[in-house]
């Protein structure tokens, strides 16, 4: 068998193990960009999943921080259609600005995040509506620029619902002593 032998092999200025550990480097190095890219600040959303949940470009699920909105799955709850297509008509097929705060994800992988379509802050905005309440979960989230701890402390006042405390004109607003939990404001 005859051995040929490189011209110029890759390593031949270098020692072996210099040259070892400078291919892993790079390998290691390609495959970081290829899989292990941090979330996005700025995205397509593909899919709105309920009120406060969207599916961005590159399948992220993003929860919005700050707010509950009623479910529509498994069931659906009073209102949650409504805070649904609400969501969609503020980020379905647009480029959302993605901030976020203290936790990178919640419990179920979903990243956490403030979500702003052009200068609408779409979780203030379905809490301004009345499809949203607004709610602190820890360790520390909150909608900026609203009072911290606004839900607790209409329900200290028996104001029990947040659109109100917040003079707001919403259509529907959260409201814990109704029985279906959020009612319509006449």
């Amino acid at each position: 068998m005859i051995k040929r032998s490189h011209p110029n092999p890759p390593c031949s200025s270098i020692s072996g193990r210099t040259c070892q550990l400078g291919v892993i480097a790079v390998i290691l190095a390609l495959i970081s960009l290829l899989g292990c890219t941090s979330p996005p600040q700025e995205a397509l959303v593909t899919r709105v999943i309920d009120g406060d949940t969207i599916v961005i470009e590159g399948g992220y699920r993003v929860r919005y921080i700050g707010i509950d909105t009623p479910e529509t799955y498994p069931e659906a709850e009073a209102f949650g259609a409504e805070a649904w297509q609400a969501n969609r008509e503020l980020v379905e097929g647009k480029r959302v600005r993605l901030e976020k705060d203290v936790s990178e994800t919640d419990k179920y992988g979903r990243l956490l995040r403030y979500v702003y379509a052009g200068d609408i802050m779409v979780n203030a905005e379905l809490v301004r509506q009345g499809l949203a309440e607004a709610r602190a979960y820890p360790p520390r989230y909150q909608i900026p620029g609203l009072p911290g701890g606004i839900t607790e402390g209409c329900k200290r006042r028996g104001e029990g619902d947040v659109g109100r405390a917040l003079r707001l004109p919403p259509i529907f607003t959260p409201s814990p002593d109704s029985s279906i939990g959020y009612s319509r404001i006449e």
